[in-house]
């Protein structure tokens, strides 16, 4: 007989501060789709970097974010960057990440968080994982939206691999090297 194992993945509440908080400070973005991109990612990296600071990494640190322009924040891990990918979708088929985030010399990212919002439920999800390699290597390219797109079978769901890897991996290879 198997056993069953189960991936818990961190959720975390959004706290009612926090949403109203999150909003007061979108506001000031100037249009309404930046607006609500500034408080969805807000949401994420307040809920997330607690997390992060607390599980993985001490020195944990927003190191870029452009809500104005772009989805997603860039979160300084020593030598390493994550890029968390808040979306709003209920369907985990797909990461959508912006091209800004992979193929951007000074922003790209190491690790990529495919992050379920639910502002109306009030809670957030990471559902999985992928590295910069995964992404250029075998995920594809929309040019219609200008994202890199990654199939969740090709994404590491469990994020205990992640914490794992950062103890005793913490040089691994995640970024892809164009060969020619």
């Amino acid at each position: 007989m198997l056993a069953h194992f189960s991936i818990q993945q961190p959720s975390f509440a959004i706290a009612p501060q926090l949403q109203e908080q999150a909003w007061t400070c979108s506001r000031t973005h100037s249009t309404q789709w930046a607006q609500w991109n500034g408080y969805i990612n807000r949401i994420c990296l307040q809920s997330v970097l607690p997390w992060l600071q607390t599980e993985i990494n001490s020195q944990a640190a927003l190191s870029f974010q452009d809500w104005e322009h772009i989805n997603g924040s860039a979160i300084s891990l020593g030598q390493k960057q994550l890029i968390l990918v808040p979306d709003l979708s209920i369907d985990r088929s797909e990461i959508r990440v912006p091209q800004f985030w992979i193929d951007d010399e000074n922003h790209a990212g190491d690790y990529y968080f495919a992050i379920q919002v639910d502002p109306d439920d009030a809670w957030i999800q990471i559902w999985g994982y992928a590295t910069h390699h995964q992404l250029k290597a075998i995920g594809e390219y929309d040019a219609c939206d200008r994202c890199y797109c990654l199939p969740s079978e090709a994404l590491i769901l469990d994020s205990t691999v992640f914490q794992v890897v950062q103890r005793l991996c913490p040089n691994e290879p995640t970024r892809f090297v164009e060969t020619n």
